[in-house]
């Protein structure tokens, strides 16, 4: 019997090291650790290339539409990162005018309300008196108001006047601007 116990130790330990083993290989990583790759950078949970997002209203017609080269979702934060972003807002407050811009670089919160935008940021909007376009390095995006604003140097540009400044609001739907500081104006007088 005692040949037995010499036996079975050996086997039992071989045993509890295999199944100690299963359990930390399919025990999932820490909340910290998650989303991140061997190099410590963030990986998104899913990501799409050369992609467009519709947004939609509550009454199921046609909001708007984004176009980016990539769009990495990270669900831990609940947002989207977008690649060269291109969006085409369909219709705002009573005009019905779209408008429309692009960047380099830009966030989208999960929820489609907010976004932040960074790279050679440019809006447009037809405008009443023509189109009316907005320059800049970064832009955040309120899009349920059609309000954006930025602390960066901006420049307004339309086609008989322009304007820059640092820092600027801009209350798209109702095509008014407000520069906050270093404000510079040229007008043509056509």
């Amino acid at each position: 019997m005692s040949e037995q116990r010499h036996y079975l130790y050996p086997i039992v330990a071989v045993a509890a090291t295999a199944a100690l083993g299963w359990w930390l290989v399919s025990e999932p990583d820490s909340p910290s650790d998650q989303g991140r790759s061997a190099d410590g950078k963030r990986s998104p949970q899913y990501y799409a290339t050369d992609a467009t997002l519709h947004s939609y209203t509550a009454g199921g017609a046609l909001n708007a539409r984004i176009n980016g080269q990539r769009f990495d979702y990270f669900s831990a934060e609940d947002h989207w990162q977008l690649t060269e972003p291109r969006w085409r807002r369909l219709a705002y407050g009573d005009s019905g005018r779209p408008w429309q811009g692009r960047a380099r670089r830009g966030r989208l919160s999960d929820d489609e309300t907010r976004g932040r935008l960074r790279g050679d940021v440019v809006l447009k909007t037809p405008g009443k008196h023509g189109p009316i376009r907005v320059y800049t390095d970064r832009l955040r995006l309120y899009l349920p108001r059609d309000y954006a604003e930025t602390a960066s140097r901006v420049r307004i540009k339309a086609p008989h006047w322009q304007h820059t400044g640092t820092g600027g609001r801009f209350w798209i739907a109702e095509e008014r601007f407000s520069l906050l500081s270093d404000t510079e104006a040229i007008y043509d007088q056509q």
